[in-house]
């Protein structure tokens, strides 16, 4: 027994590292959805009072109201973002909150910069569409578009790098249980069904335990091309 004890001290340490690990890619996948629904319509109120107002008043103060709804806006969501998160028990400063603030953040400094040139250059009618461009951009990056999975398995697929994190076969039983679930609940899950079928369809290639993110090769053998080549 005394000999088998540093052996298991070793295993409980690797244990504690893997869960650490797994934790850790947890949190950076995972998107910050903090930003309640009741936030986004009191800011579009507010932009829609905003909009009447700049179109009665002066010319001359059209850019002061815009900026005044825009700090409004920012106070709005910052203060429902908190409530929500805190509703949640999710810590604003929690590594996905600090991807979402560092993903949304470019896009609205250069709006303001940009803001400055167009206003210093007396081309402001310009700057309503380029308000919009850049708060599409803003959103798509810290939000749909802010996938852990594409930004660390994305540039392994593109030079084909298929070492697992987690392999094809556990991740194929993974979906084969959440399919079970949902027959015994009668919920139809027609997407998470197709993705069962492409990973099949990768086993059946021999190619199970390859990483997940090699379900890109059941693609690659319908088109008849790879990742990187134009289809004959």
């Amino acid at each position: 027994m005394l000999s088998q004890t540093p052996h298991r001290g070793a295993e409980e340490h690797r244990a504690a590292d893997d869960l650490q690990f797994i934790r850790h890619a947890m949190e950076r996948a995972n998107r910050f959805h903090a930003v309640p629904g009741v936030g986004l319509v009191i800011m579009g109120a507010t932009a829609i009072a905003a909009a009447g107002l700049a179109t009665l008043a002066p010319t001359r103060l059209w850019l002061p109201i815009w900026v005044g709804d825009a700090v409004l806006a920012v106070c709005v969501g910052l203060v429902t973002m908190y409530r929500k998160a805190r509703s949640v028990n999710l810590p604003v400063a929690s590594p996905s909150g600090q991807a979402f603030l560092l993903s949304f953040s470019p896009p609205i400094a250069a709006g303001i910069v940009i803001t400055l040139a167009f206003t210093a250059h007396g081309v402001t009618h310009l700057l309503p569409g380029m308000w919009l461009i850049l708060y599409g951009l803003a959103a798509l990056t810290g939000g749909a578009a802010n996938s852990w999975m594409l930004a660390n398995r994305g540039p392994q697929m593109s030079v084909r790098d298929w070492r697992a994190g987690f392999t094809v076969d556990l991740q194929q039983k993974d979906v084969r249980l959440v399919l079970e679930a949902a027959d015994e609940l009668g919920v139809p899950l027609p997407a998470t069904a197709l993705v069962f079928q492409l990973y099949r369809a990768v086993q059946h290639q021999g190619l199970g335990s390859e990483g997940q993110h090699a379900l890109v090769k059941a693609l690659e053998f319908m088109m008849g091309a790879e990742m990187g080549q134009a289809p004959e």
